[in-house]
């Protein structure tokens, strides 16, 4: 406000641009995908990611199995062997309780990191194809009008 009217004023901020490991990767993937069905290779990130998903994908599976095995043994379907039983409590043991909410809230930061990150690169690759046609246009229109120009 000056002198009781609203005024927009433009004033130097210090800043610093902080990026993790998330965005890095992010960028990275953004930088090196190769269109569909182009003979690339794609980013490393995707052949990572690939193994990463199959890696979850046998984990999920072998997780059902003995979700399956427990209940079957639980409603007297499979007779109760005491040694599986231990090992499969064993297992259960060595896994992290990660139940806090300290996890819970550095998990959402990064999972919203992630997301931006996400949105950025879709705005990024969006406005690249919009340059590329505003590029393609500008040129076919300055073709069209040197034909035009009159020659004296």
């Amino acid at each position: 406000m000056v002198e009781d009217n609203p005024t927009n004023l433009f004033v130097k901020v210090p800043y610093k641009v902080e990026t993790g490991e998330a965005e890095r990767i992010a960028v990275d993937h953004v930088a090196k995908i190769t269109p569909t069905g182009g003979s690339g290779q794609g980013s490393m990130l995707s052949a990572h990611l690939l193994g990463v998903h199959n890696a979850i994908s046998m984990l999920s599976m072998r997780i059902k199995i003995l979700q399956t095995f427990l209940d079957a043994t639980k409603n007297g379907k499979v007779p109760r062997d005491h040694s599986i039983l231990r090992r499969i409590a064993s297992l259960c043991h060595q896994l992290p309780t990660i139940d806090t909410e300290q996890f819970k809230n550095d998990f959402i930061n990064e999972y919203n990191d992630a997301l931006l990150i996400t949105y950025l690169s879709s705005i990024t690759k969006g406005t690249n194809a919009t340059n590329e046609l505003i590029e393609k246009f500008n040129g076919t229109f300055d073709r069209h009008s040197s034909r035009r120009r009159p020659v004296f």
